[in-house]
C-alpha cells in the first residue's frame, strides 16, 4: 500500500473516533464526519478505492457497535462506490457536490438501514419507508457542515492524487 492511501485509511480512522467523541458528547445531533470522508475520498480516487474505503469505514462502526456484522460495510461500501463512479460523471470541486451529495448518501443510507432492519424483525414497509428515512435536520445539517469537513481534507491531504 502506497503512503498516500495509508493517509487516507488514517484519515478515516480520526474521523471516525471524532464523529463517536462528538456524538458521546451530543447524542444523535452528531453529523456523519465518517460518510463525508468516504465520499471525499471516494470522489478523489475513484469507485473502486471508494468502496474499500467504505468497506474498512463500516468495519469500524461495526467492530466498535452492537448487531450483526456486515450490514454497515455493504452500506458504507456501497455509498463509496457509488460516490467514485458518480465522481466520474460531474465536477468533483463543485460546492453543490459537497453540499448535496452527502446529504443524499446520507438519506440513502438511513433508507437502507431502515429497510434492512425491517427485514430483520419481519415488518415490511413498502412506500412508507421512504418517508421514515427522510430526516430533515439531519440532511440539513450535514449539508451545513460537509463544505468545512471537505475543506478541511483538501488542506490536510496529501496533494498528489492518483486520477
Amino acid at each position: 500500500m502506497s503512503k498516500g492511501r495509508f493517509f487516507f485509511f488514517l484519515w478515516i480512522f480520526f474521523l471516525f473516533l471524532l464523529q463517536n467523541s462528538v456524538n458521546y458528547i451530543f447524542p444523535g445531533n452528531t453529523p456523519p464526519f465518517l460518510l463525508m470522508g468516504v465520499i471525499f475520498y471516494a470522489l478523489q480516487e475513484g469507485p473502486l478505492f471508494g468502496m474499500a474505503l467504505g468497506a474498512c469505514a463500516g468495519m469500524l462502526l461495526e467492530v466498535f457497535t452492537t448487531g450483526a456484522l456486515g450490514y454497515q460495510m455493504a452500506v458504507f461500501a456501497s455509498c463509496g462506490g457509488l460516490s467514485g463512479f458518480i465522481a466520474s460523471k460531474i465536477f468533483r470541486e463543485s460546492i453543490l457536490v459537497q453540499v448535496f451529495l452527502p446529504s443524499t448518501m446520507l438519506y440513502f443510507m438511513t433508507l437502507f438501514n431502515f429497510l434492512i432492519f425491517k427485514a430483520q424483525t419481519g415488518g415490511i414497509e413498502g412506500i412508507f419507508a421512504l418517508s421514515a428515512a427522510f430526516r430533515p435536520w439531519e440532511l440539513l445539517a450535514t449539508a451545513l457542515v460537509s463544505p468545512a469537513v471537505f475543506s478541511f481534507l483538501r488542506k490536510v491531504s496529501p496533494r498528489s492524487i492518483s486520477r
